[in-house]
């Protein structure tokens, strides 16, 4: 016997029986008004089919504009619905594709592990991939531009995480600002052993990602090259339209009742898109419940005004900027930061410019950090009595620090560093030797001194785990090069 779908009530009655299928459609570069054309039609071609969807507001991505579709999928065949809002899956998922293709012109794509195209023109897709830069961003994702990082205070560990990387930030106690590629703060967030909740805020030009890890996610155990996963994970300035649409509501109001088909497209746009009520349970143990109802109702309405189907324009002038601010001490963090991302506010002085390094190096640059904070005296110097404690390390004279020798003399700065003219059959093997290096630093502590240890373990873990993640990443972009995507066969996750 057939399961009845108009029988399911709620997010988890759904998801138990249905499977989603995430569609990503791109349109070349054509200008906002093209663009919002592009957008418009896709809306059309969803509706005159009946298909129940949540379709997230278009983006600039280097390919062009990016706009996420999201279907539900039953027994192969995708979830529509009637004038009575019941719904039955009754549409072939590849004619749902071609449609899109051939009526809203976009090339129809899926990338959960590779770029796959399902429908639309191959030869003017690769020719717009050719004439994109070589080398550069990946075309199909947003660029990001900044970043703000909370929970990470080891300048030593940030140092590690920029070598190799186009990005340069400063470091304000355990807040950092990166500006160029992204990259390092995940780094960062999968070496981590603090133990200390974090927070990420990326800027996208037009609309923000937030990624919020509680205590317990940063202190969940990892494995060597794997990513932590986020307790609570946003955009922010994106909206979603619904089809059919839902009843109206405020912002984080729990919708009224509704037909089968209306709490089916709620359900997708709140699970994959918009935050929701129900997010505030991820952050049950992480703070409080009245806090955390406050932060998701705050982060339900930073979304751009009704109607919008394609983004743009600064952050700076969003609506939403205020309500992301309160989100962010509602989360425990400074707000202050939310405003110097946009561009309202400058950086405050004070902080320290992060020098990339290799892991030598910047244990070495945290032993001198160390060290120069006590008290020195010179040599032949006659102490006061009580002025330092026995044992404290005297000062060199100026003329006998390998500090201020000739550059000829002075010893190789950084330390164990890679480049990537290494051969992947080496950086694979630098990796693995660094991911042991750090077991051994953090289960058997070998040094004497405490915070030594779980440093230098960060420290390796960090610079392996990029190694390995990298290497395969560049491979993969290497065999990639110059083909189209390709269809894999599979329509729906």
């Amino acid at each position: 016997m057939s399961l009845d779908l108009n029988t399911l009530n709620g997010p988890e009655e759904f998801f138990e029986h249905l499977e989603w299928w995430r569609l990503q459609l791109f349109f070349p570069q054509q200008g906002q008004a093209g663009w919002r054309q592009s957008a418009e039609a896709v809306e059309q071609v969803l509706a005159s089919r009946s298909v129940v969807a949540a379709v997230q507001s278009g983006y600039a991505v280097p390919l062009g504009l990016r706009v996420t579709v999201l279907v539900a999928v039953h027994e192969d065949r995708v979830v529509l619905f009637d004038a009575d809002g019941n719904i039955t899956a009754a549409l072939e998922p590849e004619h749902l594709g071609q449609a899109l293709a051939l009526h809203a012109g976009a090339w129809v794509m899926e990338l959960d592990e590779e770029p796959a195209l399902l429908a639309g023109d191959a030869e003017t897709l690769q020719a717009a991939l050719n004439a994109l830069e070589e080398g550069g961003p990946d075309p199909f994702a947003p660029a990001q531009r900044a970043c703000v990082h909370y929970g990470e205070p080891e300048i030593a560990v940030w140092s590690v995480a920029l070598k190799g990387s186009k990005t340069n930030g400063t470091l304000h106690r355990d807040t950092a600002l990166l500006h160029g590629e992204p990259g390092p703060e995940t780094a960062v967030v999968a070496g981590a052993l603090t133990g200390s909740p974090a927070l990420i805020l990326r800027d996208f030009g037009s609309w923000w990602g937030l990624s919020y890890y509680s205590r317990a996610a940063m202190a969940a155990k990892v494995k060597g090259g794997e990513e932590r996963e986020p307790t609570l994970a946003l955009a922010l300035g994106l909206g979603a339209t619904l089809l059919p649409p839902a009843p109206a509501r405020e912002p984080g109001e729990t919708p009224a009742a509704s037909t089968p088909a209306q709490r089916l497209a709620a359900a997708l746009g709140a699970a994959h898109m918009l935050a929701d009520p129900a997010d505030a349970d991820a952050l049950e143990g992480a703070m409080s419940a009245v806090r955390a109802e406050q932060a998701v109702a705050s982060l339900a309405r930073c979304v751009p005004a009704a109607g919008t189907l394609v983004v743009g324009g600064p952050v700076a002038r969003a609506p939403w900027l205020g309500e992301a601010a309160d989100a962010v001490e509602m989360l425990g963090f400074d707000p202050a930061w939310v405003r110097v991302l946009a561009g309202t506010e400058r950086e405050p002085e004070g902080g320290t410019e992060i020098v990339p390094r290799g892991v030598l190096g910047a244990a070495g640059a945290a032993f001198k950090a160390e060290f120069s904070a006590q008290p020195t005296v010179a040599v032949g110097e006659a102490r006061p009595p009580g002025e330092l404690p026995e044992g404290a390390p005297a000062q060199v004279p100026a003329a006998e620090s390998a500090t201020t020798a000739p550059p000829a003399q002075r010893g190789p700065a950084g330390g164990l560093g890679w480049t990537r003219s290494f051969a992947p059959t080496v950086r694979y093997t630098i990796g693995i030797i660094e991911l042991g290096l750090a077991a051994v630093f953090l289960f058997l502590a070998p040094l004497p001194l405490s915070w030594l240890n779980p440093v230098l373990a960060a420290l390796f873990t960090l610079d392996g785990a990029w190694q390995v993640w990298d290497t395969i990443r560049l491979e993969e972009r290497s065999k990639r090069a110059g083909e189209p995507p390709q269809r894999d066969g599979s329509d729906a996750e």
